[in-house]
């Protein structure tokens, strides 16, 4: 047993490697659980209670602090006898190998590294986030799409400014679907001076979407003044 301790990643965040998708009580992500006769069990992540915690941040972090500090202190027998009382597939099971556990269970992170993000996603490398993670049942629930989870990002990563700009510039070509497009330049443009007053280079795929926005906002801004002079037009003749 001391030889599959040694080899759990205590705080880990698992992908199950042959989840059952008709399973409609699992995420198909897990995270071990040390019972008080030294089990290692591995639970799925859906049958989870959602922690104390005021937002979505407050709760993320919780959960996050309970897998790392309170699940590998064999304590936890409630939450998985919890399990096993209040749903119909008890998504959970014992480990009694190290091939069990790697031939089933994929670690996906270490969460002692990571932390809720409350800044926009895109501005991280992608190296640096982990996005639709789900650590309690409806985690990250949104009214449209259910629980889509939320992102992580790693401990003392910090936004760049050139992932913003470049997320700015989707934001900008995205609103030119909506009668109010074409007034998400101000933002760009700031991160545009931004960028020339450091020694970022700009890469060659971003710089392009950048001049074509320009030029349409020069169309845009065209259009505005036709729009203008005919209403003006009509105006006069009233």
């Amino acid at each position: 047993m001391d030889s599959i301790y040694n080899n759990v990643c205590w705080g880990g965040y698992y992908r199950v490697k042959h989840h059952n998708w008709s399973n409609t009580q699992s995420y198909g992500t897990a995270v071990p659980i040390l019972d008080s006769k030294s089990q290692i069990w591995m639970q799925d992540t859906y049958q989870l209670r959602r922690p104390n915690g005021v937002g979505r941040k407050d709760q993320t972090n919780n959960a996050i602090h309970r897998i790392i500090h309170e699940f590998p202190l064999g304590t936890c027998d409630y939450t998985l006898a919890r399990v096993r009382s209040d749903y119909y597939y008890h998504n959970q099971e014992i480990i009694y190998s190290e091939s069990m556990l790697f031939d089933r269970y994929e670690l996906i992170c270490d969460l002692n590294d990571y932390e809720y993000c409350d800044v926009d996603y895109r501005y991280f490398d992608a190296d640096d986030i982990i996005p639709g993670v789900r650590l309690y049942f409806e985690h990250g629930y949104d009214w449209n799409r259910g629980p889509v989870g939320v992102t992580l990002v790693k401990l003392f990563s910090s936004p760049k400014l050139l992932n913003e700009f470049d997320a700015s510039i989707s934001d900008t070509f995205a609103s030119l679907r909506y009668p109010s497009g074409g007034y998400g330049y101000t933002t760009l443009e700031t991160l545009y001076k931004k960028l020339q007053d450091t020694n970022i280079q700009i890469p060659d795929d971003i710089s392009t979407r950048y001049k074509r926005l320009l030029e349409l906002k020069k169309l845009l801004n065209r259009q505005k003044l036709e729009i203008e002079q005919l209403y003006m037009k009509w105006e006069d003749k009233e």
